[in-house]
């Protein structure tokens, strides 16, 4: 990945306080101000900048006014903690909200039924588990292991999909996400669906250290990958159906039984011998 270099401070022709009236209208453009500082970088008479064709751009302002990401691009104040900017530079990159299947779960009025509903990944900022870093204000968490994987930031070899060995059950050992230096998968997917081979149930192991701190325990965490009606996928956690919330810890539905077993904080890895994570993972044949 090439490093881009941080250029500017310069000067649009727009106000704050128009941007603040303007962002206040029911049918505002919130790219319009995001426009305004690429053009104001490319035609600076003191420090020009193009930014590369194709190539994403974050655009940070003092004051701020807006904050959001998407297609390319993040729009953020300068006063921004690190979680929010991971968040929206996550949309930027692609990356959608997270979910969960809790039918009761509405984040704000605005929001779907269950956006915002992983506290366990940084995609549902407005809703996570997020630790104090003091100066940049709150960061994390990490991204589930579904938006690792789709950045690319997995080895094939640290991922596995069921029945791709023509196994259809087997014991499986887990390294925790947050600690990709210790032996064992990182992510196991579990296909279900013949009609869709992106539908898909996976599960992951995370410990509540590094970004992932401020977890209150050390967790397994299953979710299911969906198309949604707009046809891009989403992860969704799966949750149990009483008062307490808890993600599932297993789960016998559509042919697949998943099961946790225990987990050993000590070794950041699954390991029979030392009871750490494991799991049987049983799939009907597609």
């Amino acid at each position: 990945m090439l490093a881009r270099p941080l250029k500017g401070w310069y000067t649009i022709p727009s106000t704050a306080e128009e941007a603040r009236i303007e962002l206040a209208k029911e049918d505002r453009d919130r790219r319009k101000f995001f426009n305004q500082c690429v053009t104001a970088a490319r035609e600076s008479s003191n420090d020009p900048y193009q930014v590369p064709d194709g190539q994403p751009v974050a655009v940070i302002t003092e004051p701020g006014v807006d904050l959001w990401g998407g297609s390319g691009s993040a729009f953020l104040p300068s006063g921004v903690d690190l979680g929010a900017m991971g968040h929206e530079i996550g949309h930027g990159l692609a990356l959608n909200h997270s979910f969960s299947d809790d039918p009761n779960y509405r984040n704000a009025d605005w929001a779907q039924i269950g956006e915002y509903d992983d506290q366990w990944d940084l995609m549902s900022y407005a809703n996570v588990f997020a630790t104090n870093t003091g100066r940049f204000g709150f960061g994390g968490p990490g991204l589930n292991a579904y938006h690792v994987d789709r950045m690319g930031w997995l080895s094939l070899t640290r991922i596995l999909t069921m029945g791709a060995d023509r196994n259809s059950a087997r014991s499986v050992s887990l390294a925790a996400l947050n600690h990709p230096e210790a032996s064992g998968y990182l992510q196991v997917r579990v296909p279900f669906d013949p009609s869709d081979p992106f539908h898909y149930y996976t599960v992951e192991y995370r410990q509540n250290d590094q970004w992932d701190a401020a977890f209150p325990n050390d967790i397994v965490l299953i979710h299911e990958i969906k198309q949604g009606a707009d046809g891009q996928y989403y992860s969704y956690l799966l949750r149990e159906r009483s008062d307490s919330r808890q993600p599932l810890q297993s789960l016998n539905v559509n042919g697949v039984n998943i099961s946790v077993s225990s987990n050993s904080p000590s070794t950041h890895q699954a390991n029979i011998r030392e009871a750490a994570i494991f799991f049987s993972v049983v799939c009907k044949a597609l």
